[in-house]
């Protein structure tokens, strides 16, 4: 009885080392070796398959968290993890907290133009989403940048290129998404 609880707690131990406590999403240190190797699946199949990234940020959180507390903000990141857990990505998908409020999804397989699909989906799901927190009904957007991977660019070009489109969508005044070509 004592090896299976063992096994057990050491279960829970690496489970908690792979994923955020807040919002239970695999955390930044996680989706980075998940992404590499991903891409070294790319290289593997000379690419022939397809990879994309989507980027995604809470808009105006620091606004959020000073009117409403840094507890609603918590609220508001559980419940957008939750939505994108449960709504959003199959069980290929890789969905991680990447820091803040920022959110990462991994889509192996996962084309341009299904790239800018699920982009205007993640849009339209958290748009759609009321967070419920004290009596309070509260509405959220996310600005989003996504990209798919090209041969031979490096991981670190990758996610940049996600990045940027990112903050080109933030730029284009939020709650939008952007494509990185």
């Amino acid at each position: 009885m004592v090896i299976l609880t063992d096994i057990t707690e050491k279960k829970k131990i690496e489970k908690r080392a792979l994923r955020d406590g807040l919002t239970e999403l695999y955390n930044h240190s996680y989706f980075q070796k998940r992404l590499s190797r991903e891409i070294d699946k790319m290289k593997e199949y000379d690419y022939r398959h397809y990879l994309s990234l989507l980027m995604l940020d809470i808009d105006d959180f620091k606004q959020f968290n000073d009117t409403y507390g840094h507890q609603a903000g918590d609220e508001v990141l559980r419940s957008v993890a939750r939505v994108l857990k449960q709504e959003f990505v199959d069980e290929s998908e890789i969905v991680a907290r990447y820091g803040g409020e920022e959110f990462a999804i991994i889509l192996p397989e996962v084309t341009k133009v299904g790239l800018k699909i699920k982009g205007k989906e993640v849009n339209e799901l958290i748009r759609s989403l009321a967070v419920n927190y004290n009596d309070l009904e509260l509405q959220i957007t996310v600005s989003i940048g996504g990209a798919t991977y090209k041969n031979s660019e490096s991981k670190e070009e990758f996610i940049k290129r996600a990045d940027d489109a990112l903050y080109q969508a933030k730029a284009e005044g939020k709650d939008t998404f952007h494509f990185s070509d």
